[in-house]
């Protein structure tokens, strides 16, 4: 199964689907009985060669990405640069087209539905390799949001934030990018439709990365496509039987004392926090001139953006932001016991930002993740963005803001193997 990755970056897919390889050949051995030779001589075709996926080409335009792709896999697959300058006839036969394409606002101009609403955006390059090269079958992946994200004036690129925690787009993104009313969930449709036009038949769900094996809630909907001169692959719906890791209901009712502070907004100690009360809110670190956030009766957590947002280390992780900046942008913030302040992680010392100073008695410090966490909560082997190898050979060392937009760009790859076994069953 020779695939291609599209908008590659640091290589969660091609990760997840060979790690789907190595335990489907674990699986595949513990599952062979002992027989004679004479025997499998003659029931050869019980036990055919296992399929693999074999990543034969890839391309990513970050430059530190690239370089962390490149170190891992340093076999001239990379093709580091803009997708839409590459010529499909340069890009091997492959099987598999995989990749989490950038979320793009599509305009309303047109013919409002099919190839003619998708020109301009990067999908429109998946599109376009998927019809010179007639690819079998198609993997992609998006923010949850892309299910009832709306059409727009103009077309104008997304970002991861301007979704929320819940994978909706916020009010600030819809006025930044003039949706137009009454056209809520038709980027999806018009996906849909377009790949629909160059005939592939689609399925897809949204799957939570916490079902699988990762303590981080991040919502993302996956889809599987496939040519109609081709058998329809049953992967989705994935049920319940393959979820990794997640907490029985009892396990998940927990609760937080009330923290009372000046600075956020007082809650109930007996209150749920969070999606399946898995990711507890503890409240949000503001000054006095935004302290109008408040009084808007929103739900507390939408009360303040991602990196004033405070966190429970009992529950899990919020979902990694990419573009974000400031204090704890990228992941959150977390508290520690006061006395746990010196918390070794990453063979660094991690020192915590004292808060609720005018409580003593209730005193917690916090801290954003380590870059160290956030690889292993999107599934990635513990320093897999430290180091890369750039286009001429020299191997750098990678920074941690790097690192953590890398990481906050890519899928978790627990999700993409549990997909990878559930697509090579399935044919």
């Amino acid at each position: 199964m020779d695939f291609i990755e599209l908008f590659a970056g640091i290589g969660g897919f091609r990760y997840g689907l060979e790690e789907s390889n190595r335990q489907q050949q674990e699986n595949s051995t513990l599952g062979r009985c002992e027989i004679s030779k004479s025997a499998k001589s003659q029931q050869s075709d019980k036990f055919p060669q296992r399929r693999n996926y074999a990543c034969v080409w890839s391309n990513e335009l970050d430059r530190y990405a690239s370089a962390i792709y490149r170190y891992h896999w340093n076999d001239n697959a990379l093709f580091e640069g803009d997708i839409r300058t590459v010529n499909p006839e340069s890009i091997p036969d492959h099987d598999l087209i995989v990749g989490g394409f950038p979320c793009q606002s599509f305009s309303i101009a047109g013919k409002r539905g099919g190839l003619s609403d998708t020109r301009g955006t990067l999908f429109a390059e998946i599109c376009r390799i998927a019809r010179a090269k007639r690819t079998s079958y198609l993997f992609l992946e998006n923010v949850k949001g892309l299910l009832s994200a709306p059409y727009t004036e103009s077309v104008e690129e997304w970002k991861q934030e301007d979704f929320d925690a819940y994978g909706e787009p916020t009010a600030t993104s819809l006025k930044k990018h003039k949706a137009i009313s009454g056209t809520k969930g038709w980027v999806f449709l018009t996906i849909l439709y377009t790949l629909w036009e160059l005939g592939y038949d689609c399925q897809w769900q949204v799957l939570n990365s916490k079902d699988y094996g990762v303590p981080q809630n991040r919502e993302r909907v996956f889809i599987i496509g496939h040519l109609r001169n081709q058998s329809r692959p049953k992967v989705f719906p994935i049920g319940e039987d393959v979820k990794l890791g997640r907490p029985t209901q009892q396990e998940n009712r927990q609760t937080v004392p009330c923290l009372e502070s000046t600075s956020y907004k007082g809650v109930s100690s007996e209150r749920f926090y969070g999606i399946d009360n898995s990711l507890i809110f503890l409240g949000g670190i503001t000054d006095e001139k935004n302290h109008k956030w408040l009084e808007n009766s929103k739900e507390d957590s939408r009360n303040f953006h991602q990196g004033m947002r405070v966190y429970s280390p009992n529950g899990i992780s919020a979902q990694l932001n990419a573009q974000g900046g400031g204090l704890g942008a990228k992941t959150g913030l977390y508290e520690i016991p006061a006395i746990a302040q010196s918390l070794q992680t990453d063979g660094q010392l991690r020192q915590g930002t004292s808060w609720n100073t005018n409580k003593p008695q209730s005193a917690r410090n916090i801290r954003r993740l380590t870059p160290l966490e956030c690889e292993r909560l999107q599934g990635f082997p513990d320093g897999w963005t430290q180091k890369g190898i750039t286009a001429a050979g020299q191997e750098v060392q990678i920074s941690d803001s790097q690192r953590y937009k890398c990481c906050g760009n890519a899928v978790t790859t627990n999700v993409i193997t549990e997909i990878g076994k559930a697509f090579m069953r399935s044919l």
